[in-house]
């Protein structure tokens, strides 16, 4: 951003090396994932920190599923999948996995889409399944309650740093069925949630499947997501993180 006509590749990294280097910078990582291969670069012998993104916990918390179903016109006992379609011409967002793990379901007349984003992309997966679909979304209450209503967030990226989506989700006690890929595999585990082979569209199918299938465990998940949220990733413990690291910093000065 934006397109580059020629090849300057080198150049750049050149100067990122001449001006990020040997110059006092502390750099901070929101995913061990990140800071693993920063490790691995030009920059892995400056002064490295790795600070997990939170969640304002007191902003996105769960609510009751049928009651916010029904403010929103959802009177529906079927199963709610929510998913995010921004960038959907972004390979690396690994929408084409999704929309073929949607196509292979069986009993479609089983689920509800709940979506969030365009729609102008995915007409032929809407037109198999019950839709409600929320456009672009402003109001961080509305978010919340998007979130708390459904039954399982999917999340099929290629490939992610520390998505906030991931965190927002679960902090609004629903669970999540992501692929196995970068720093989601720092928020996601069996308690919370399913991973799922990175691009492997019928284990997605069949993760969606199965989880629906199990009320129970969709509600235990969800508890479990929701502790896990205030324990590990609020945006108190992120704050106190950076703040301590600011302190460190200063006082080395």
């Amino acid at each position: 951003f934006p397109k580059l006509y020629f090849d300057c590749a080198s150049r750049l990294q050149g100067q990122k090396r001449q001006y990020f280097t040997e110059n006092g910078i502390t750099f901070v990582t929101p995913s061990q994932w990140l800071y693993d291969l920063v490790k691995k670069s030009f920059l892995g012998q400056e002064n490295l920190h790795m600070i997990h993104n939170g969640v304002d916990t007191e902003c996105f918390y769960p609510g009751d599923k049928e009651k916010l179903r029904e403010q929103y016109g959802i009177r529906t006992e079927k199963h709610v999948l929510l998913f995010l379609t921004n960038m959907l011409r972004n390979s690396m967002k690994g929408f084409s996995y999704l929309a073929e793990a949607l196509r292979q379901m069986e009993n479609k007349e089983r689920y509800l889409l709940l979506i969030v984003g365009k729609l102008e992309e995915i007409r032929d997966i809407c037109e198999l399944y019950e839709v409600k679909t929320f456009g672009y979304i402003r109001e961080i209450e509305t978010l919340r309650d998007v979130y708390a209503m459904a039954d399982l967030f999917l999340l099929p990226s290629m490939l992610e740093n520390y998505p906030c989506v991931t965190l927002e989700a679960m902090a609004c006690g629903t669970p999540v069925a992501a692929f196995q890929t970068g720093g989601i595999v720092e928020q996601v585990d069996e308690e919370t949630g399913w991973l799922v082979e990175r691009g492997n569209a019928a284990a997605l199918k069949e993760t969606i499947r199965l989880a629906c299938q199990d009320k129970a465990l969709l509600r235990e998940k969800g508890m479990r997501s929701r502790k896990k949220a205030e324990e590990c990733f609020s945006q108190g413990k992120m704050l106190r993180a950076y703040r301590q690291l600011y302190e460190e910093v200063l006082n080395k000065e």
